[in-house]
């Protein structure tokens, strides 16, 4: 199955991996456990936790353990897995996902 990342959240990926770099001064271990989580996603997408419905589908979350960030996607009619947001746990709050 294919895996597509949402503008949205390639924006907010590139904004965690340049605070990540900033602050660590190391490579994020976010990355990798994307590519990770991409892989499984693909085999499995109904994988991740169903926590809400958006615009009549699931949307599912899947935690980065080493680097504390969910990954929110929707599975597209069988088709396609929609990354819809890479969301800070830190922020203590989902992110709002009603524009798609």
């Amino acid at each position: 199955m294919k895996v597509r990342v949402s503008r949205r959240a390639t924006r907010e990926l590139e904004r965690a991996v340049k605070w990540w770099r900033e602050t660590y001064d190391v490579p994020p271990p976010l990355l990798k456990e994307l590519r990770e989580v991409i892989a499984v996603l693909r085999a499995l997408p109904e994988h991740g936790v169903p926590i809400r419905t958006v615009r009549g589908r699931v949307v599912r979350r899947v935690l980065l353990r080493e680097s504390q960030y969910h990954v929110y996607y929707r599975v597209a009619e069988g088709e396609a897995v929609e990354i819809m947001s890479v969301w800070s746990t830190a922020r203590g709050r989902t992110p709002k996902l009603g524009q798609g």
